[in-house]
């Protein structure tokens, strides 16, 4: 989100400063803004209606950030070597990153190593290829095509290097991979340092050659120095950081080199898009107006005969999952919606007050929270994706949750505070709130007159549950200040992961969820773990309403720990600081 908020004040800047270098003189300013407000319009309509139907994810963002990289007047660059060679580490970085969809780290780390260095030492020699050393130079690169052709012989044979490959036990074969790791580290260490010296020493004709082989050799060194360091421990999320942040150094020493700076930034955005196809197969992707839907499949644990597990993510957000196997497997509720978890608990809790329950479900997701239900309940799902109650609620969907533990479950389509209004009041027990926008409610859906339809909407001794689990927005904050300014008695809790030997660590994920009663009464009935559920301290602030959002606040409580110290006040950093 940070990185997300700086990259639009740093594009709203630049376009800025283009736009004053751009300003006619005053008798043209009325055409001068008409363009402007047309460019705009052009632009927002493109992003709001043309890009989700020609796009699967969101590739508008990286094209416009590489748009407006154009716009960056070109200056003087002052340490070019590092600037063209970390340009060149970005190309090799997301090439490795492709790399990652076939094969392990380490592999990647030495092979990527041995072949990098030959390609280095071909570089470096290329350049300095005349005069009297050429018999030297000749004998340089020989040596060159043997490094290079013996490590591309270990690369198809890597049960000669490594025993275990991509398992937790995985070491590097002795003597040949230790000496083939630590002759490639040699190598390349020395052909950074000979490279440096050339660079100093030849024709600017040849500079680029040099900077091309420093350029191959600083990426590969890093991986294998890393690989050296941390063995099996070496994952595909180490290999894409080590990637970034080349390709966040790169945009920073080429920020006054326009194209290559946008080349960069597509280059960067694209490590990260090959990232999300990287571990687990993705078997489905596509896009609506409301994000990109994400299907994944891979082994739900690393026990030898694990099931099959499929994910749904809406963009980076895990939606929910399901084993595939026996009726029993695939019925399983999973990551938030486990029985064991806070939200799991609260949902069980307001069904079991009594039979022939009726439940609301503001968003479906992979429609888990259907397995939660008896037979003799009711169910209402509020969607307002209708490519998630595809894939989730039809007949034919890859998820099967609704259909069989709820196949005459109401799916209802649209704005679900709109069409919730609609229903009648006290039409049902349990209204189960879990509509996510990436990873946080919909700020409209948790306001003063939001929460208080939904206990209009519930029976006597029915419950409102707030999934409230996020990683950007205090929201348990703002649901304690709501839950405050409607005098509505509440319960909060916070669960932490659940791992088993069938789901591995899906089996429940950590969630934050609140329950809302019309009575203490009510809750007070719930068959919960009272030692696992409480109030909170009001913080202080005015609570959100359909005429009052503070999200700045919102993210603020969230960055700075003030949330985590309302909800773990005995931690030794909030006992310490009273401001929190």
């Amino acid at each position: 989100l940070c990185a997300n908020l700086l990259a639009f004040f740093v594009s709203a800047l630049v376009c800025h400063q283009a736009l004053v270098r751009a300003r006619p003189s005053a008798g043209r300013l009325t055409e001068f803004y008409f363009f402007v407000s047309l460019g705009g319009v052009i632009g927002g309509g493109l992003v709001a209606f043309v890009a989700p139907l020609i796009f699967t994810d969101i590739y508008e963002y990286p094209l416009a950030l590489a748009a407006v990289a154009l716009f960056r007047p070109v200056r003087t660059v002052y340490f070019r070597t590092a600037s063209n060679a970390l340009g060149v580490a970005s190309c090799v970085m997301a090439l490795i990153a492709l790399v990652l969809l076939q094969r392990q780290p380490a592999e990647i780390a030495l092979f990527g190593g041995g072949v990098g260095a030959a390609a280095a030492l071909i570089a470096a020699a290329l350049p300095a290829y005349h005069g009297d050393g050429e018999k030297r130079q000749t004998a340089f690169l020989g040596i060159a095509l043997i490094f290079a052709a013996g490590m591309i012989f270990l690369l198809f044979n890597p049960d000669i290097l490594f025993t275990g490959l991509g398992g937790r036990d995985m070491r590097i074969a002795q003597p040949l991979g230790g000496v083939a790791l630590i002759s490639t580290l040699v190598v390349l260490a020395a052909i950074v340092q000979q490279s440096l010296q050339m660079r100093r020493d030849e024709p600017a004709a040849h500079a680029i050659g040099t900077d091309i082989a420093i350029g191959i050799a600083l990426p590969v060194l890093v991986l294998l120095a890393t690989l050296f360091v941390a063995g099996p421990r070496l994952t595909h999320d180490i290999v894409i950081a080590i990637g970034l942040g080349i390709a966040a150094i790169a945009l920073f020493l080429n920020r006054d080199r326009p194209k290559l700076l946008a080349a960069l930034i597509l280059i960067a955005f694209a490590i990260v898009f090959i990232d999300q196809r990287s571990g687990t197969r993705l078997v489905h992707q596509e896009r609506s107006f409301f994000g990109v839907l994400r299907i994944k499949e891979g082994p739900a644990s690393n026990e030898s005969g694990a099931p099959l597990l499929r994910i749904l993510f809406h963009g980076t957000t895990i939606h929910g999952a399901q084993l595939e196997g026996a009726h029993d497997v695939e019925r399983r509720p999973l990551t938030y919606y486990n029985p064991g978890t806070a939200l799991g608990e609260a949902t069980l809790a307001g069904l079991a007050l009594s039979e022939n329950r009726q439940l609301a479900l503001i968003g479906l997701g992979t429609g888990t929270t259907a397995c939660l239900t008896r037979s003799n309940d009711g169910l209402t799902i509020f969607e307002i994706d209708p490519a998630v109650a595809r894939l989730s609620a039809s007949t034919t969907g890859p998820f099967s949750y609704v259909r069989h533990c709820q196949p005459k479950a109401h799916i209802v389509l649209g704005d679900a505070r709109l069409e919730i209004a609609k229903q009648r009041d006290a039409a049902f027990d349990v209204i189960v709130v879990d509509a996510f926008s990436s990873d946080a409610i919909p700020a409209h859906l948790l306001t003063r007159e939001a929460v208080a339809l939904y206990l209009r909407k519930t029976s006597a001794d029915g419950i409102v549950v707030l999934h409230l689990s996020n990683r950007n927005l205090a929201l348990v904050s703002e649901a304690v200040r709501v839950a405050h300014s409607l005098n509505a008695p509440y319960l909060w809790s916070v669960s932490n992961r659940i791992t088993d030997n069938l789901a591995g660590a899906f089996a429940g994920l950590p969630a934050s969820a609140m329950i809302l009663a019309h009575d203490q009464e009510t809750l007070d009935a719930l068959q919960i773990n009272r030692s696992e559920w409480r109030t909170l301290p009001t913080p202080a602030g005015r609570a959100w309403s359909d005429d009052y959002i503070n999200l700045p606040r919102a993210l603020w409580e969230s960055m700075s720990g003030r949330e985590e110290c309302l909800q773990f006040e005995y931690k030794l950093r909030c006992e310490t600081d009273g401001s929190k």
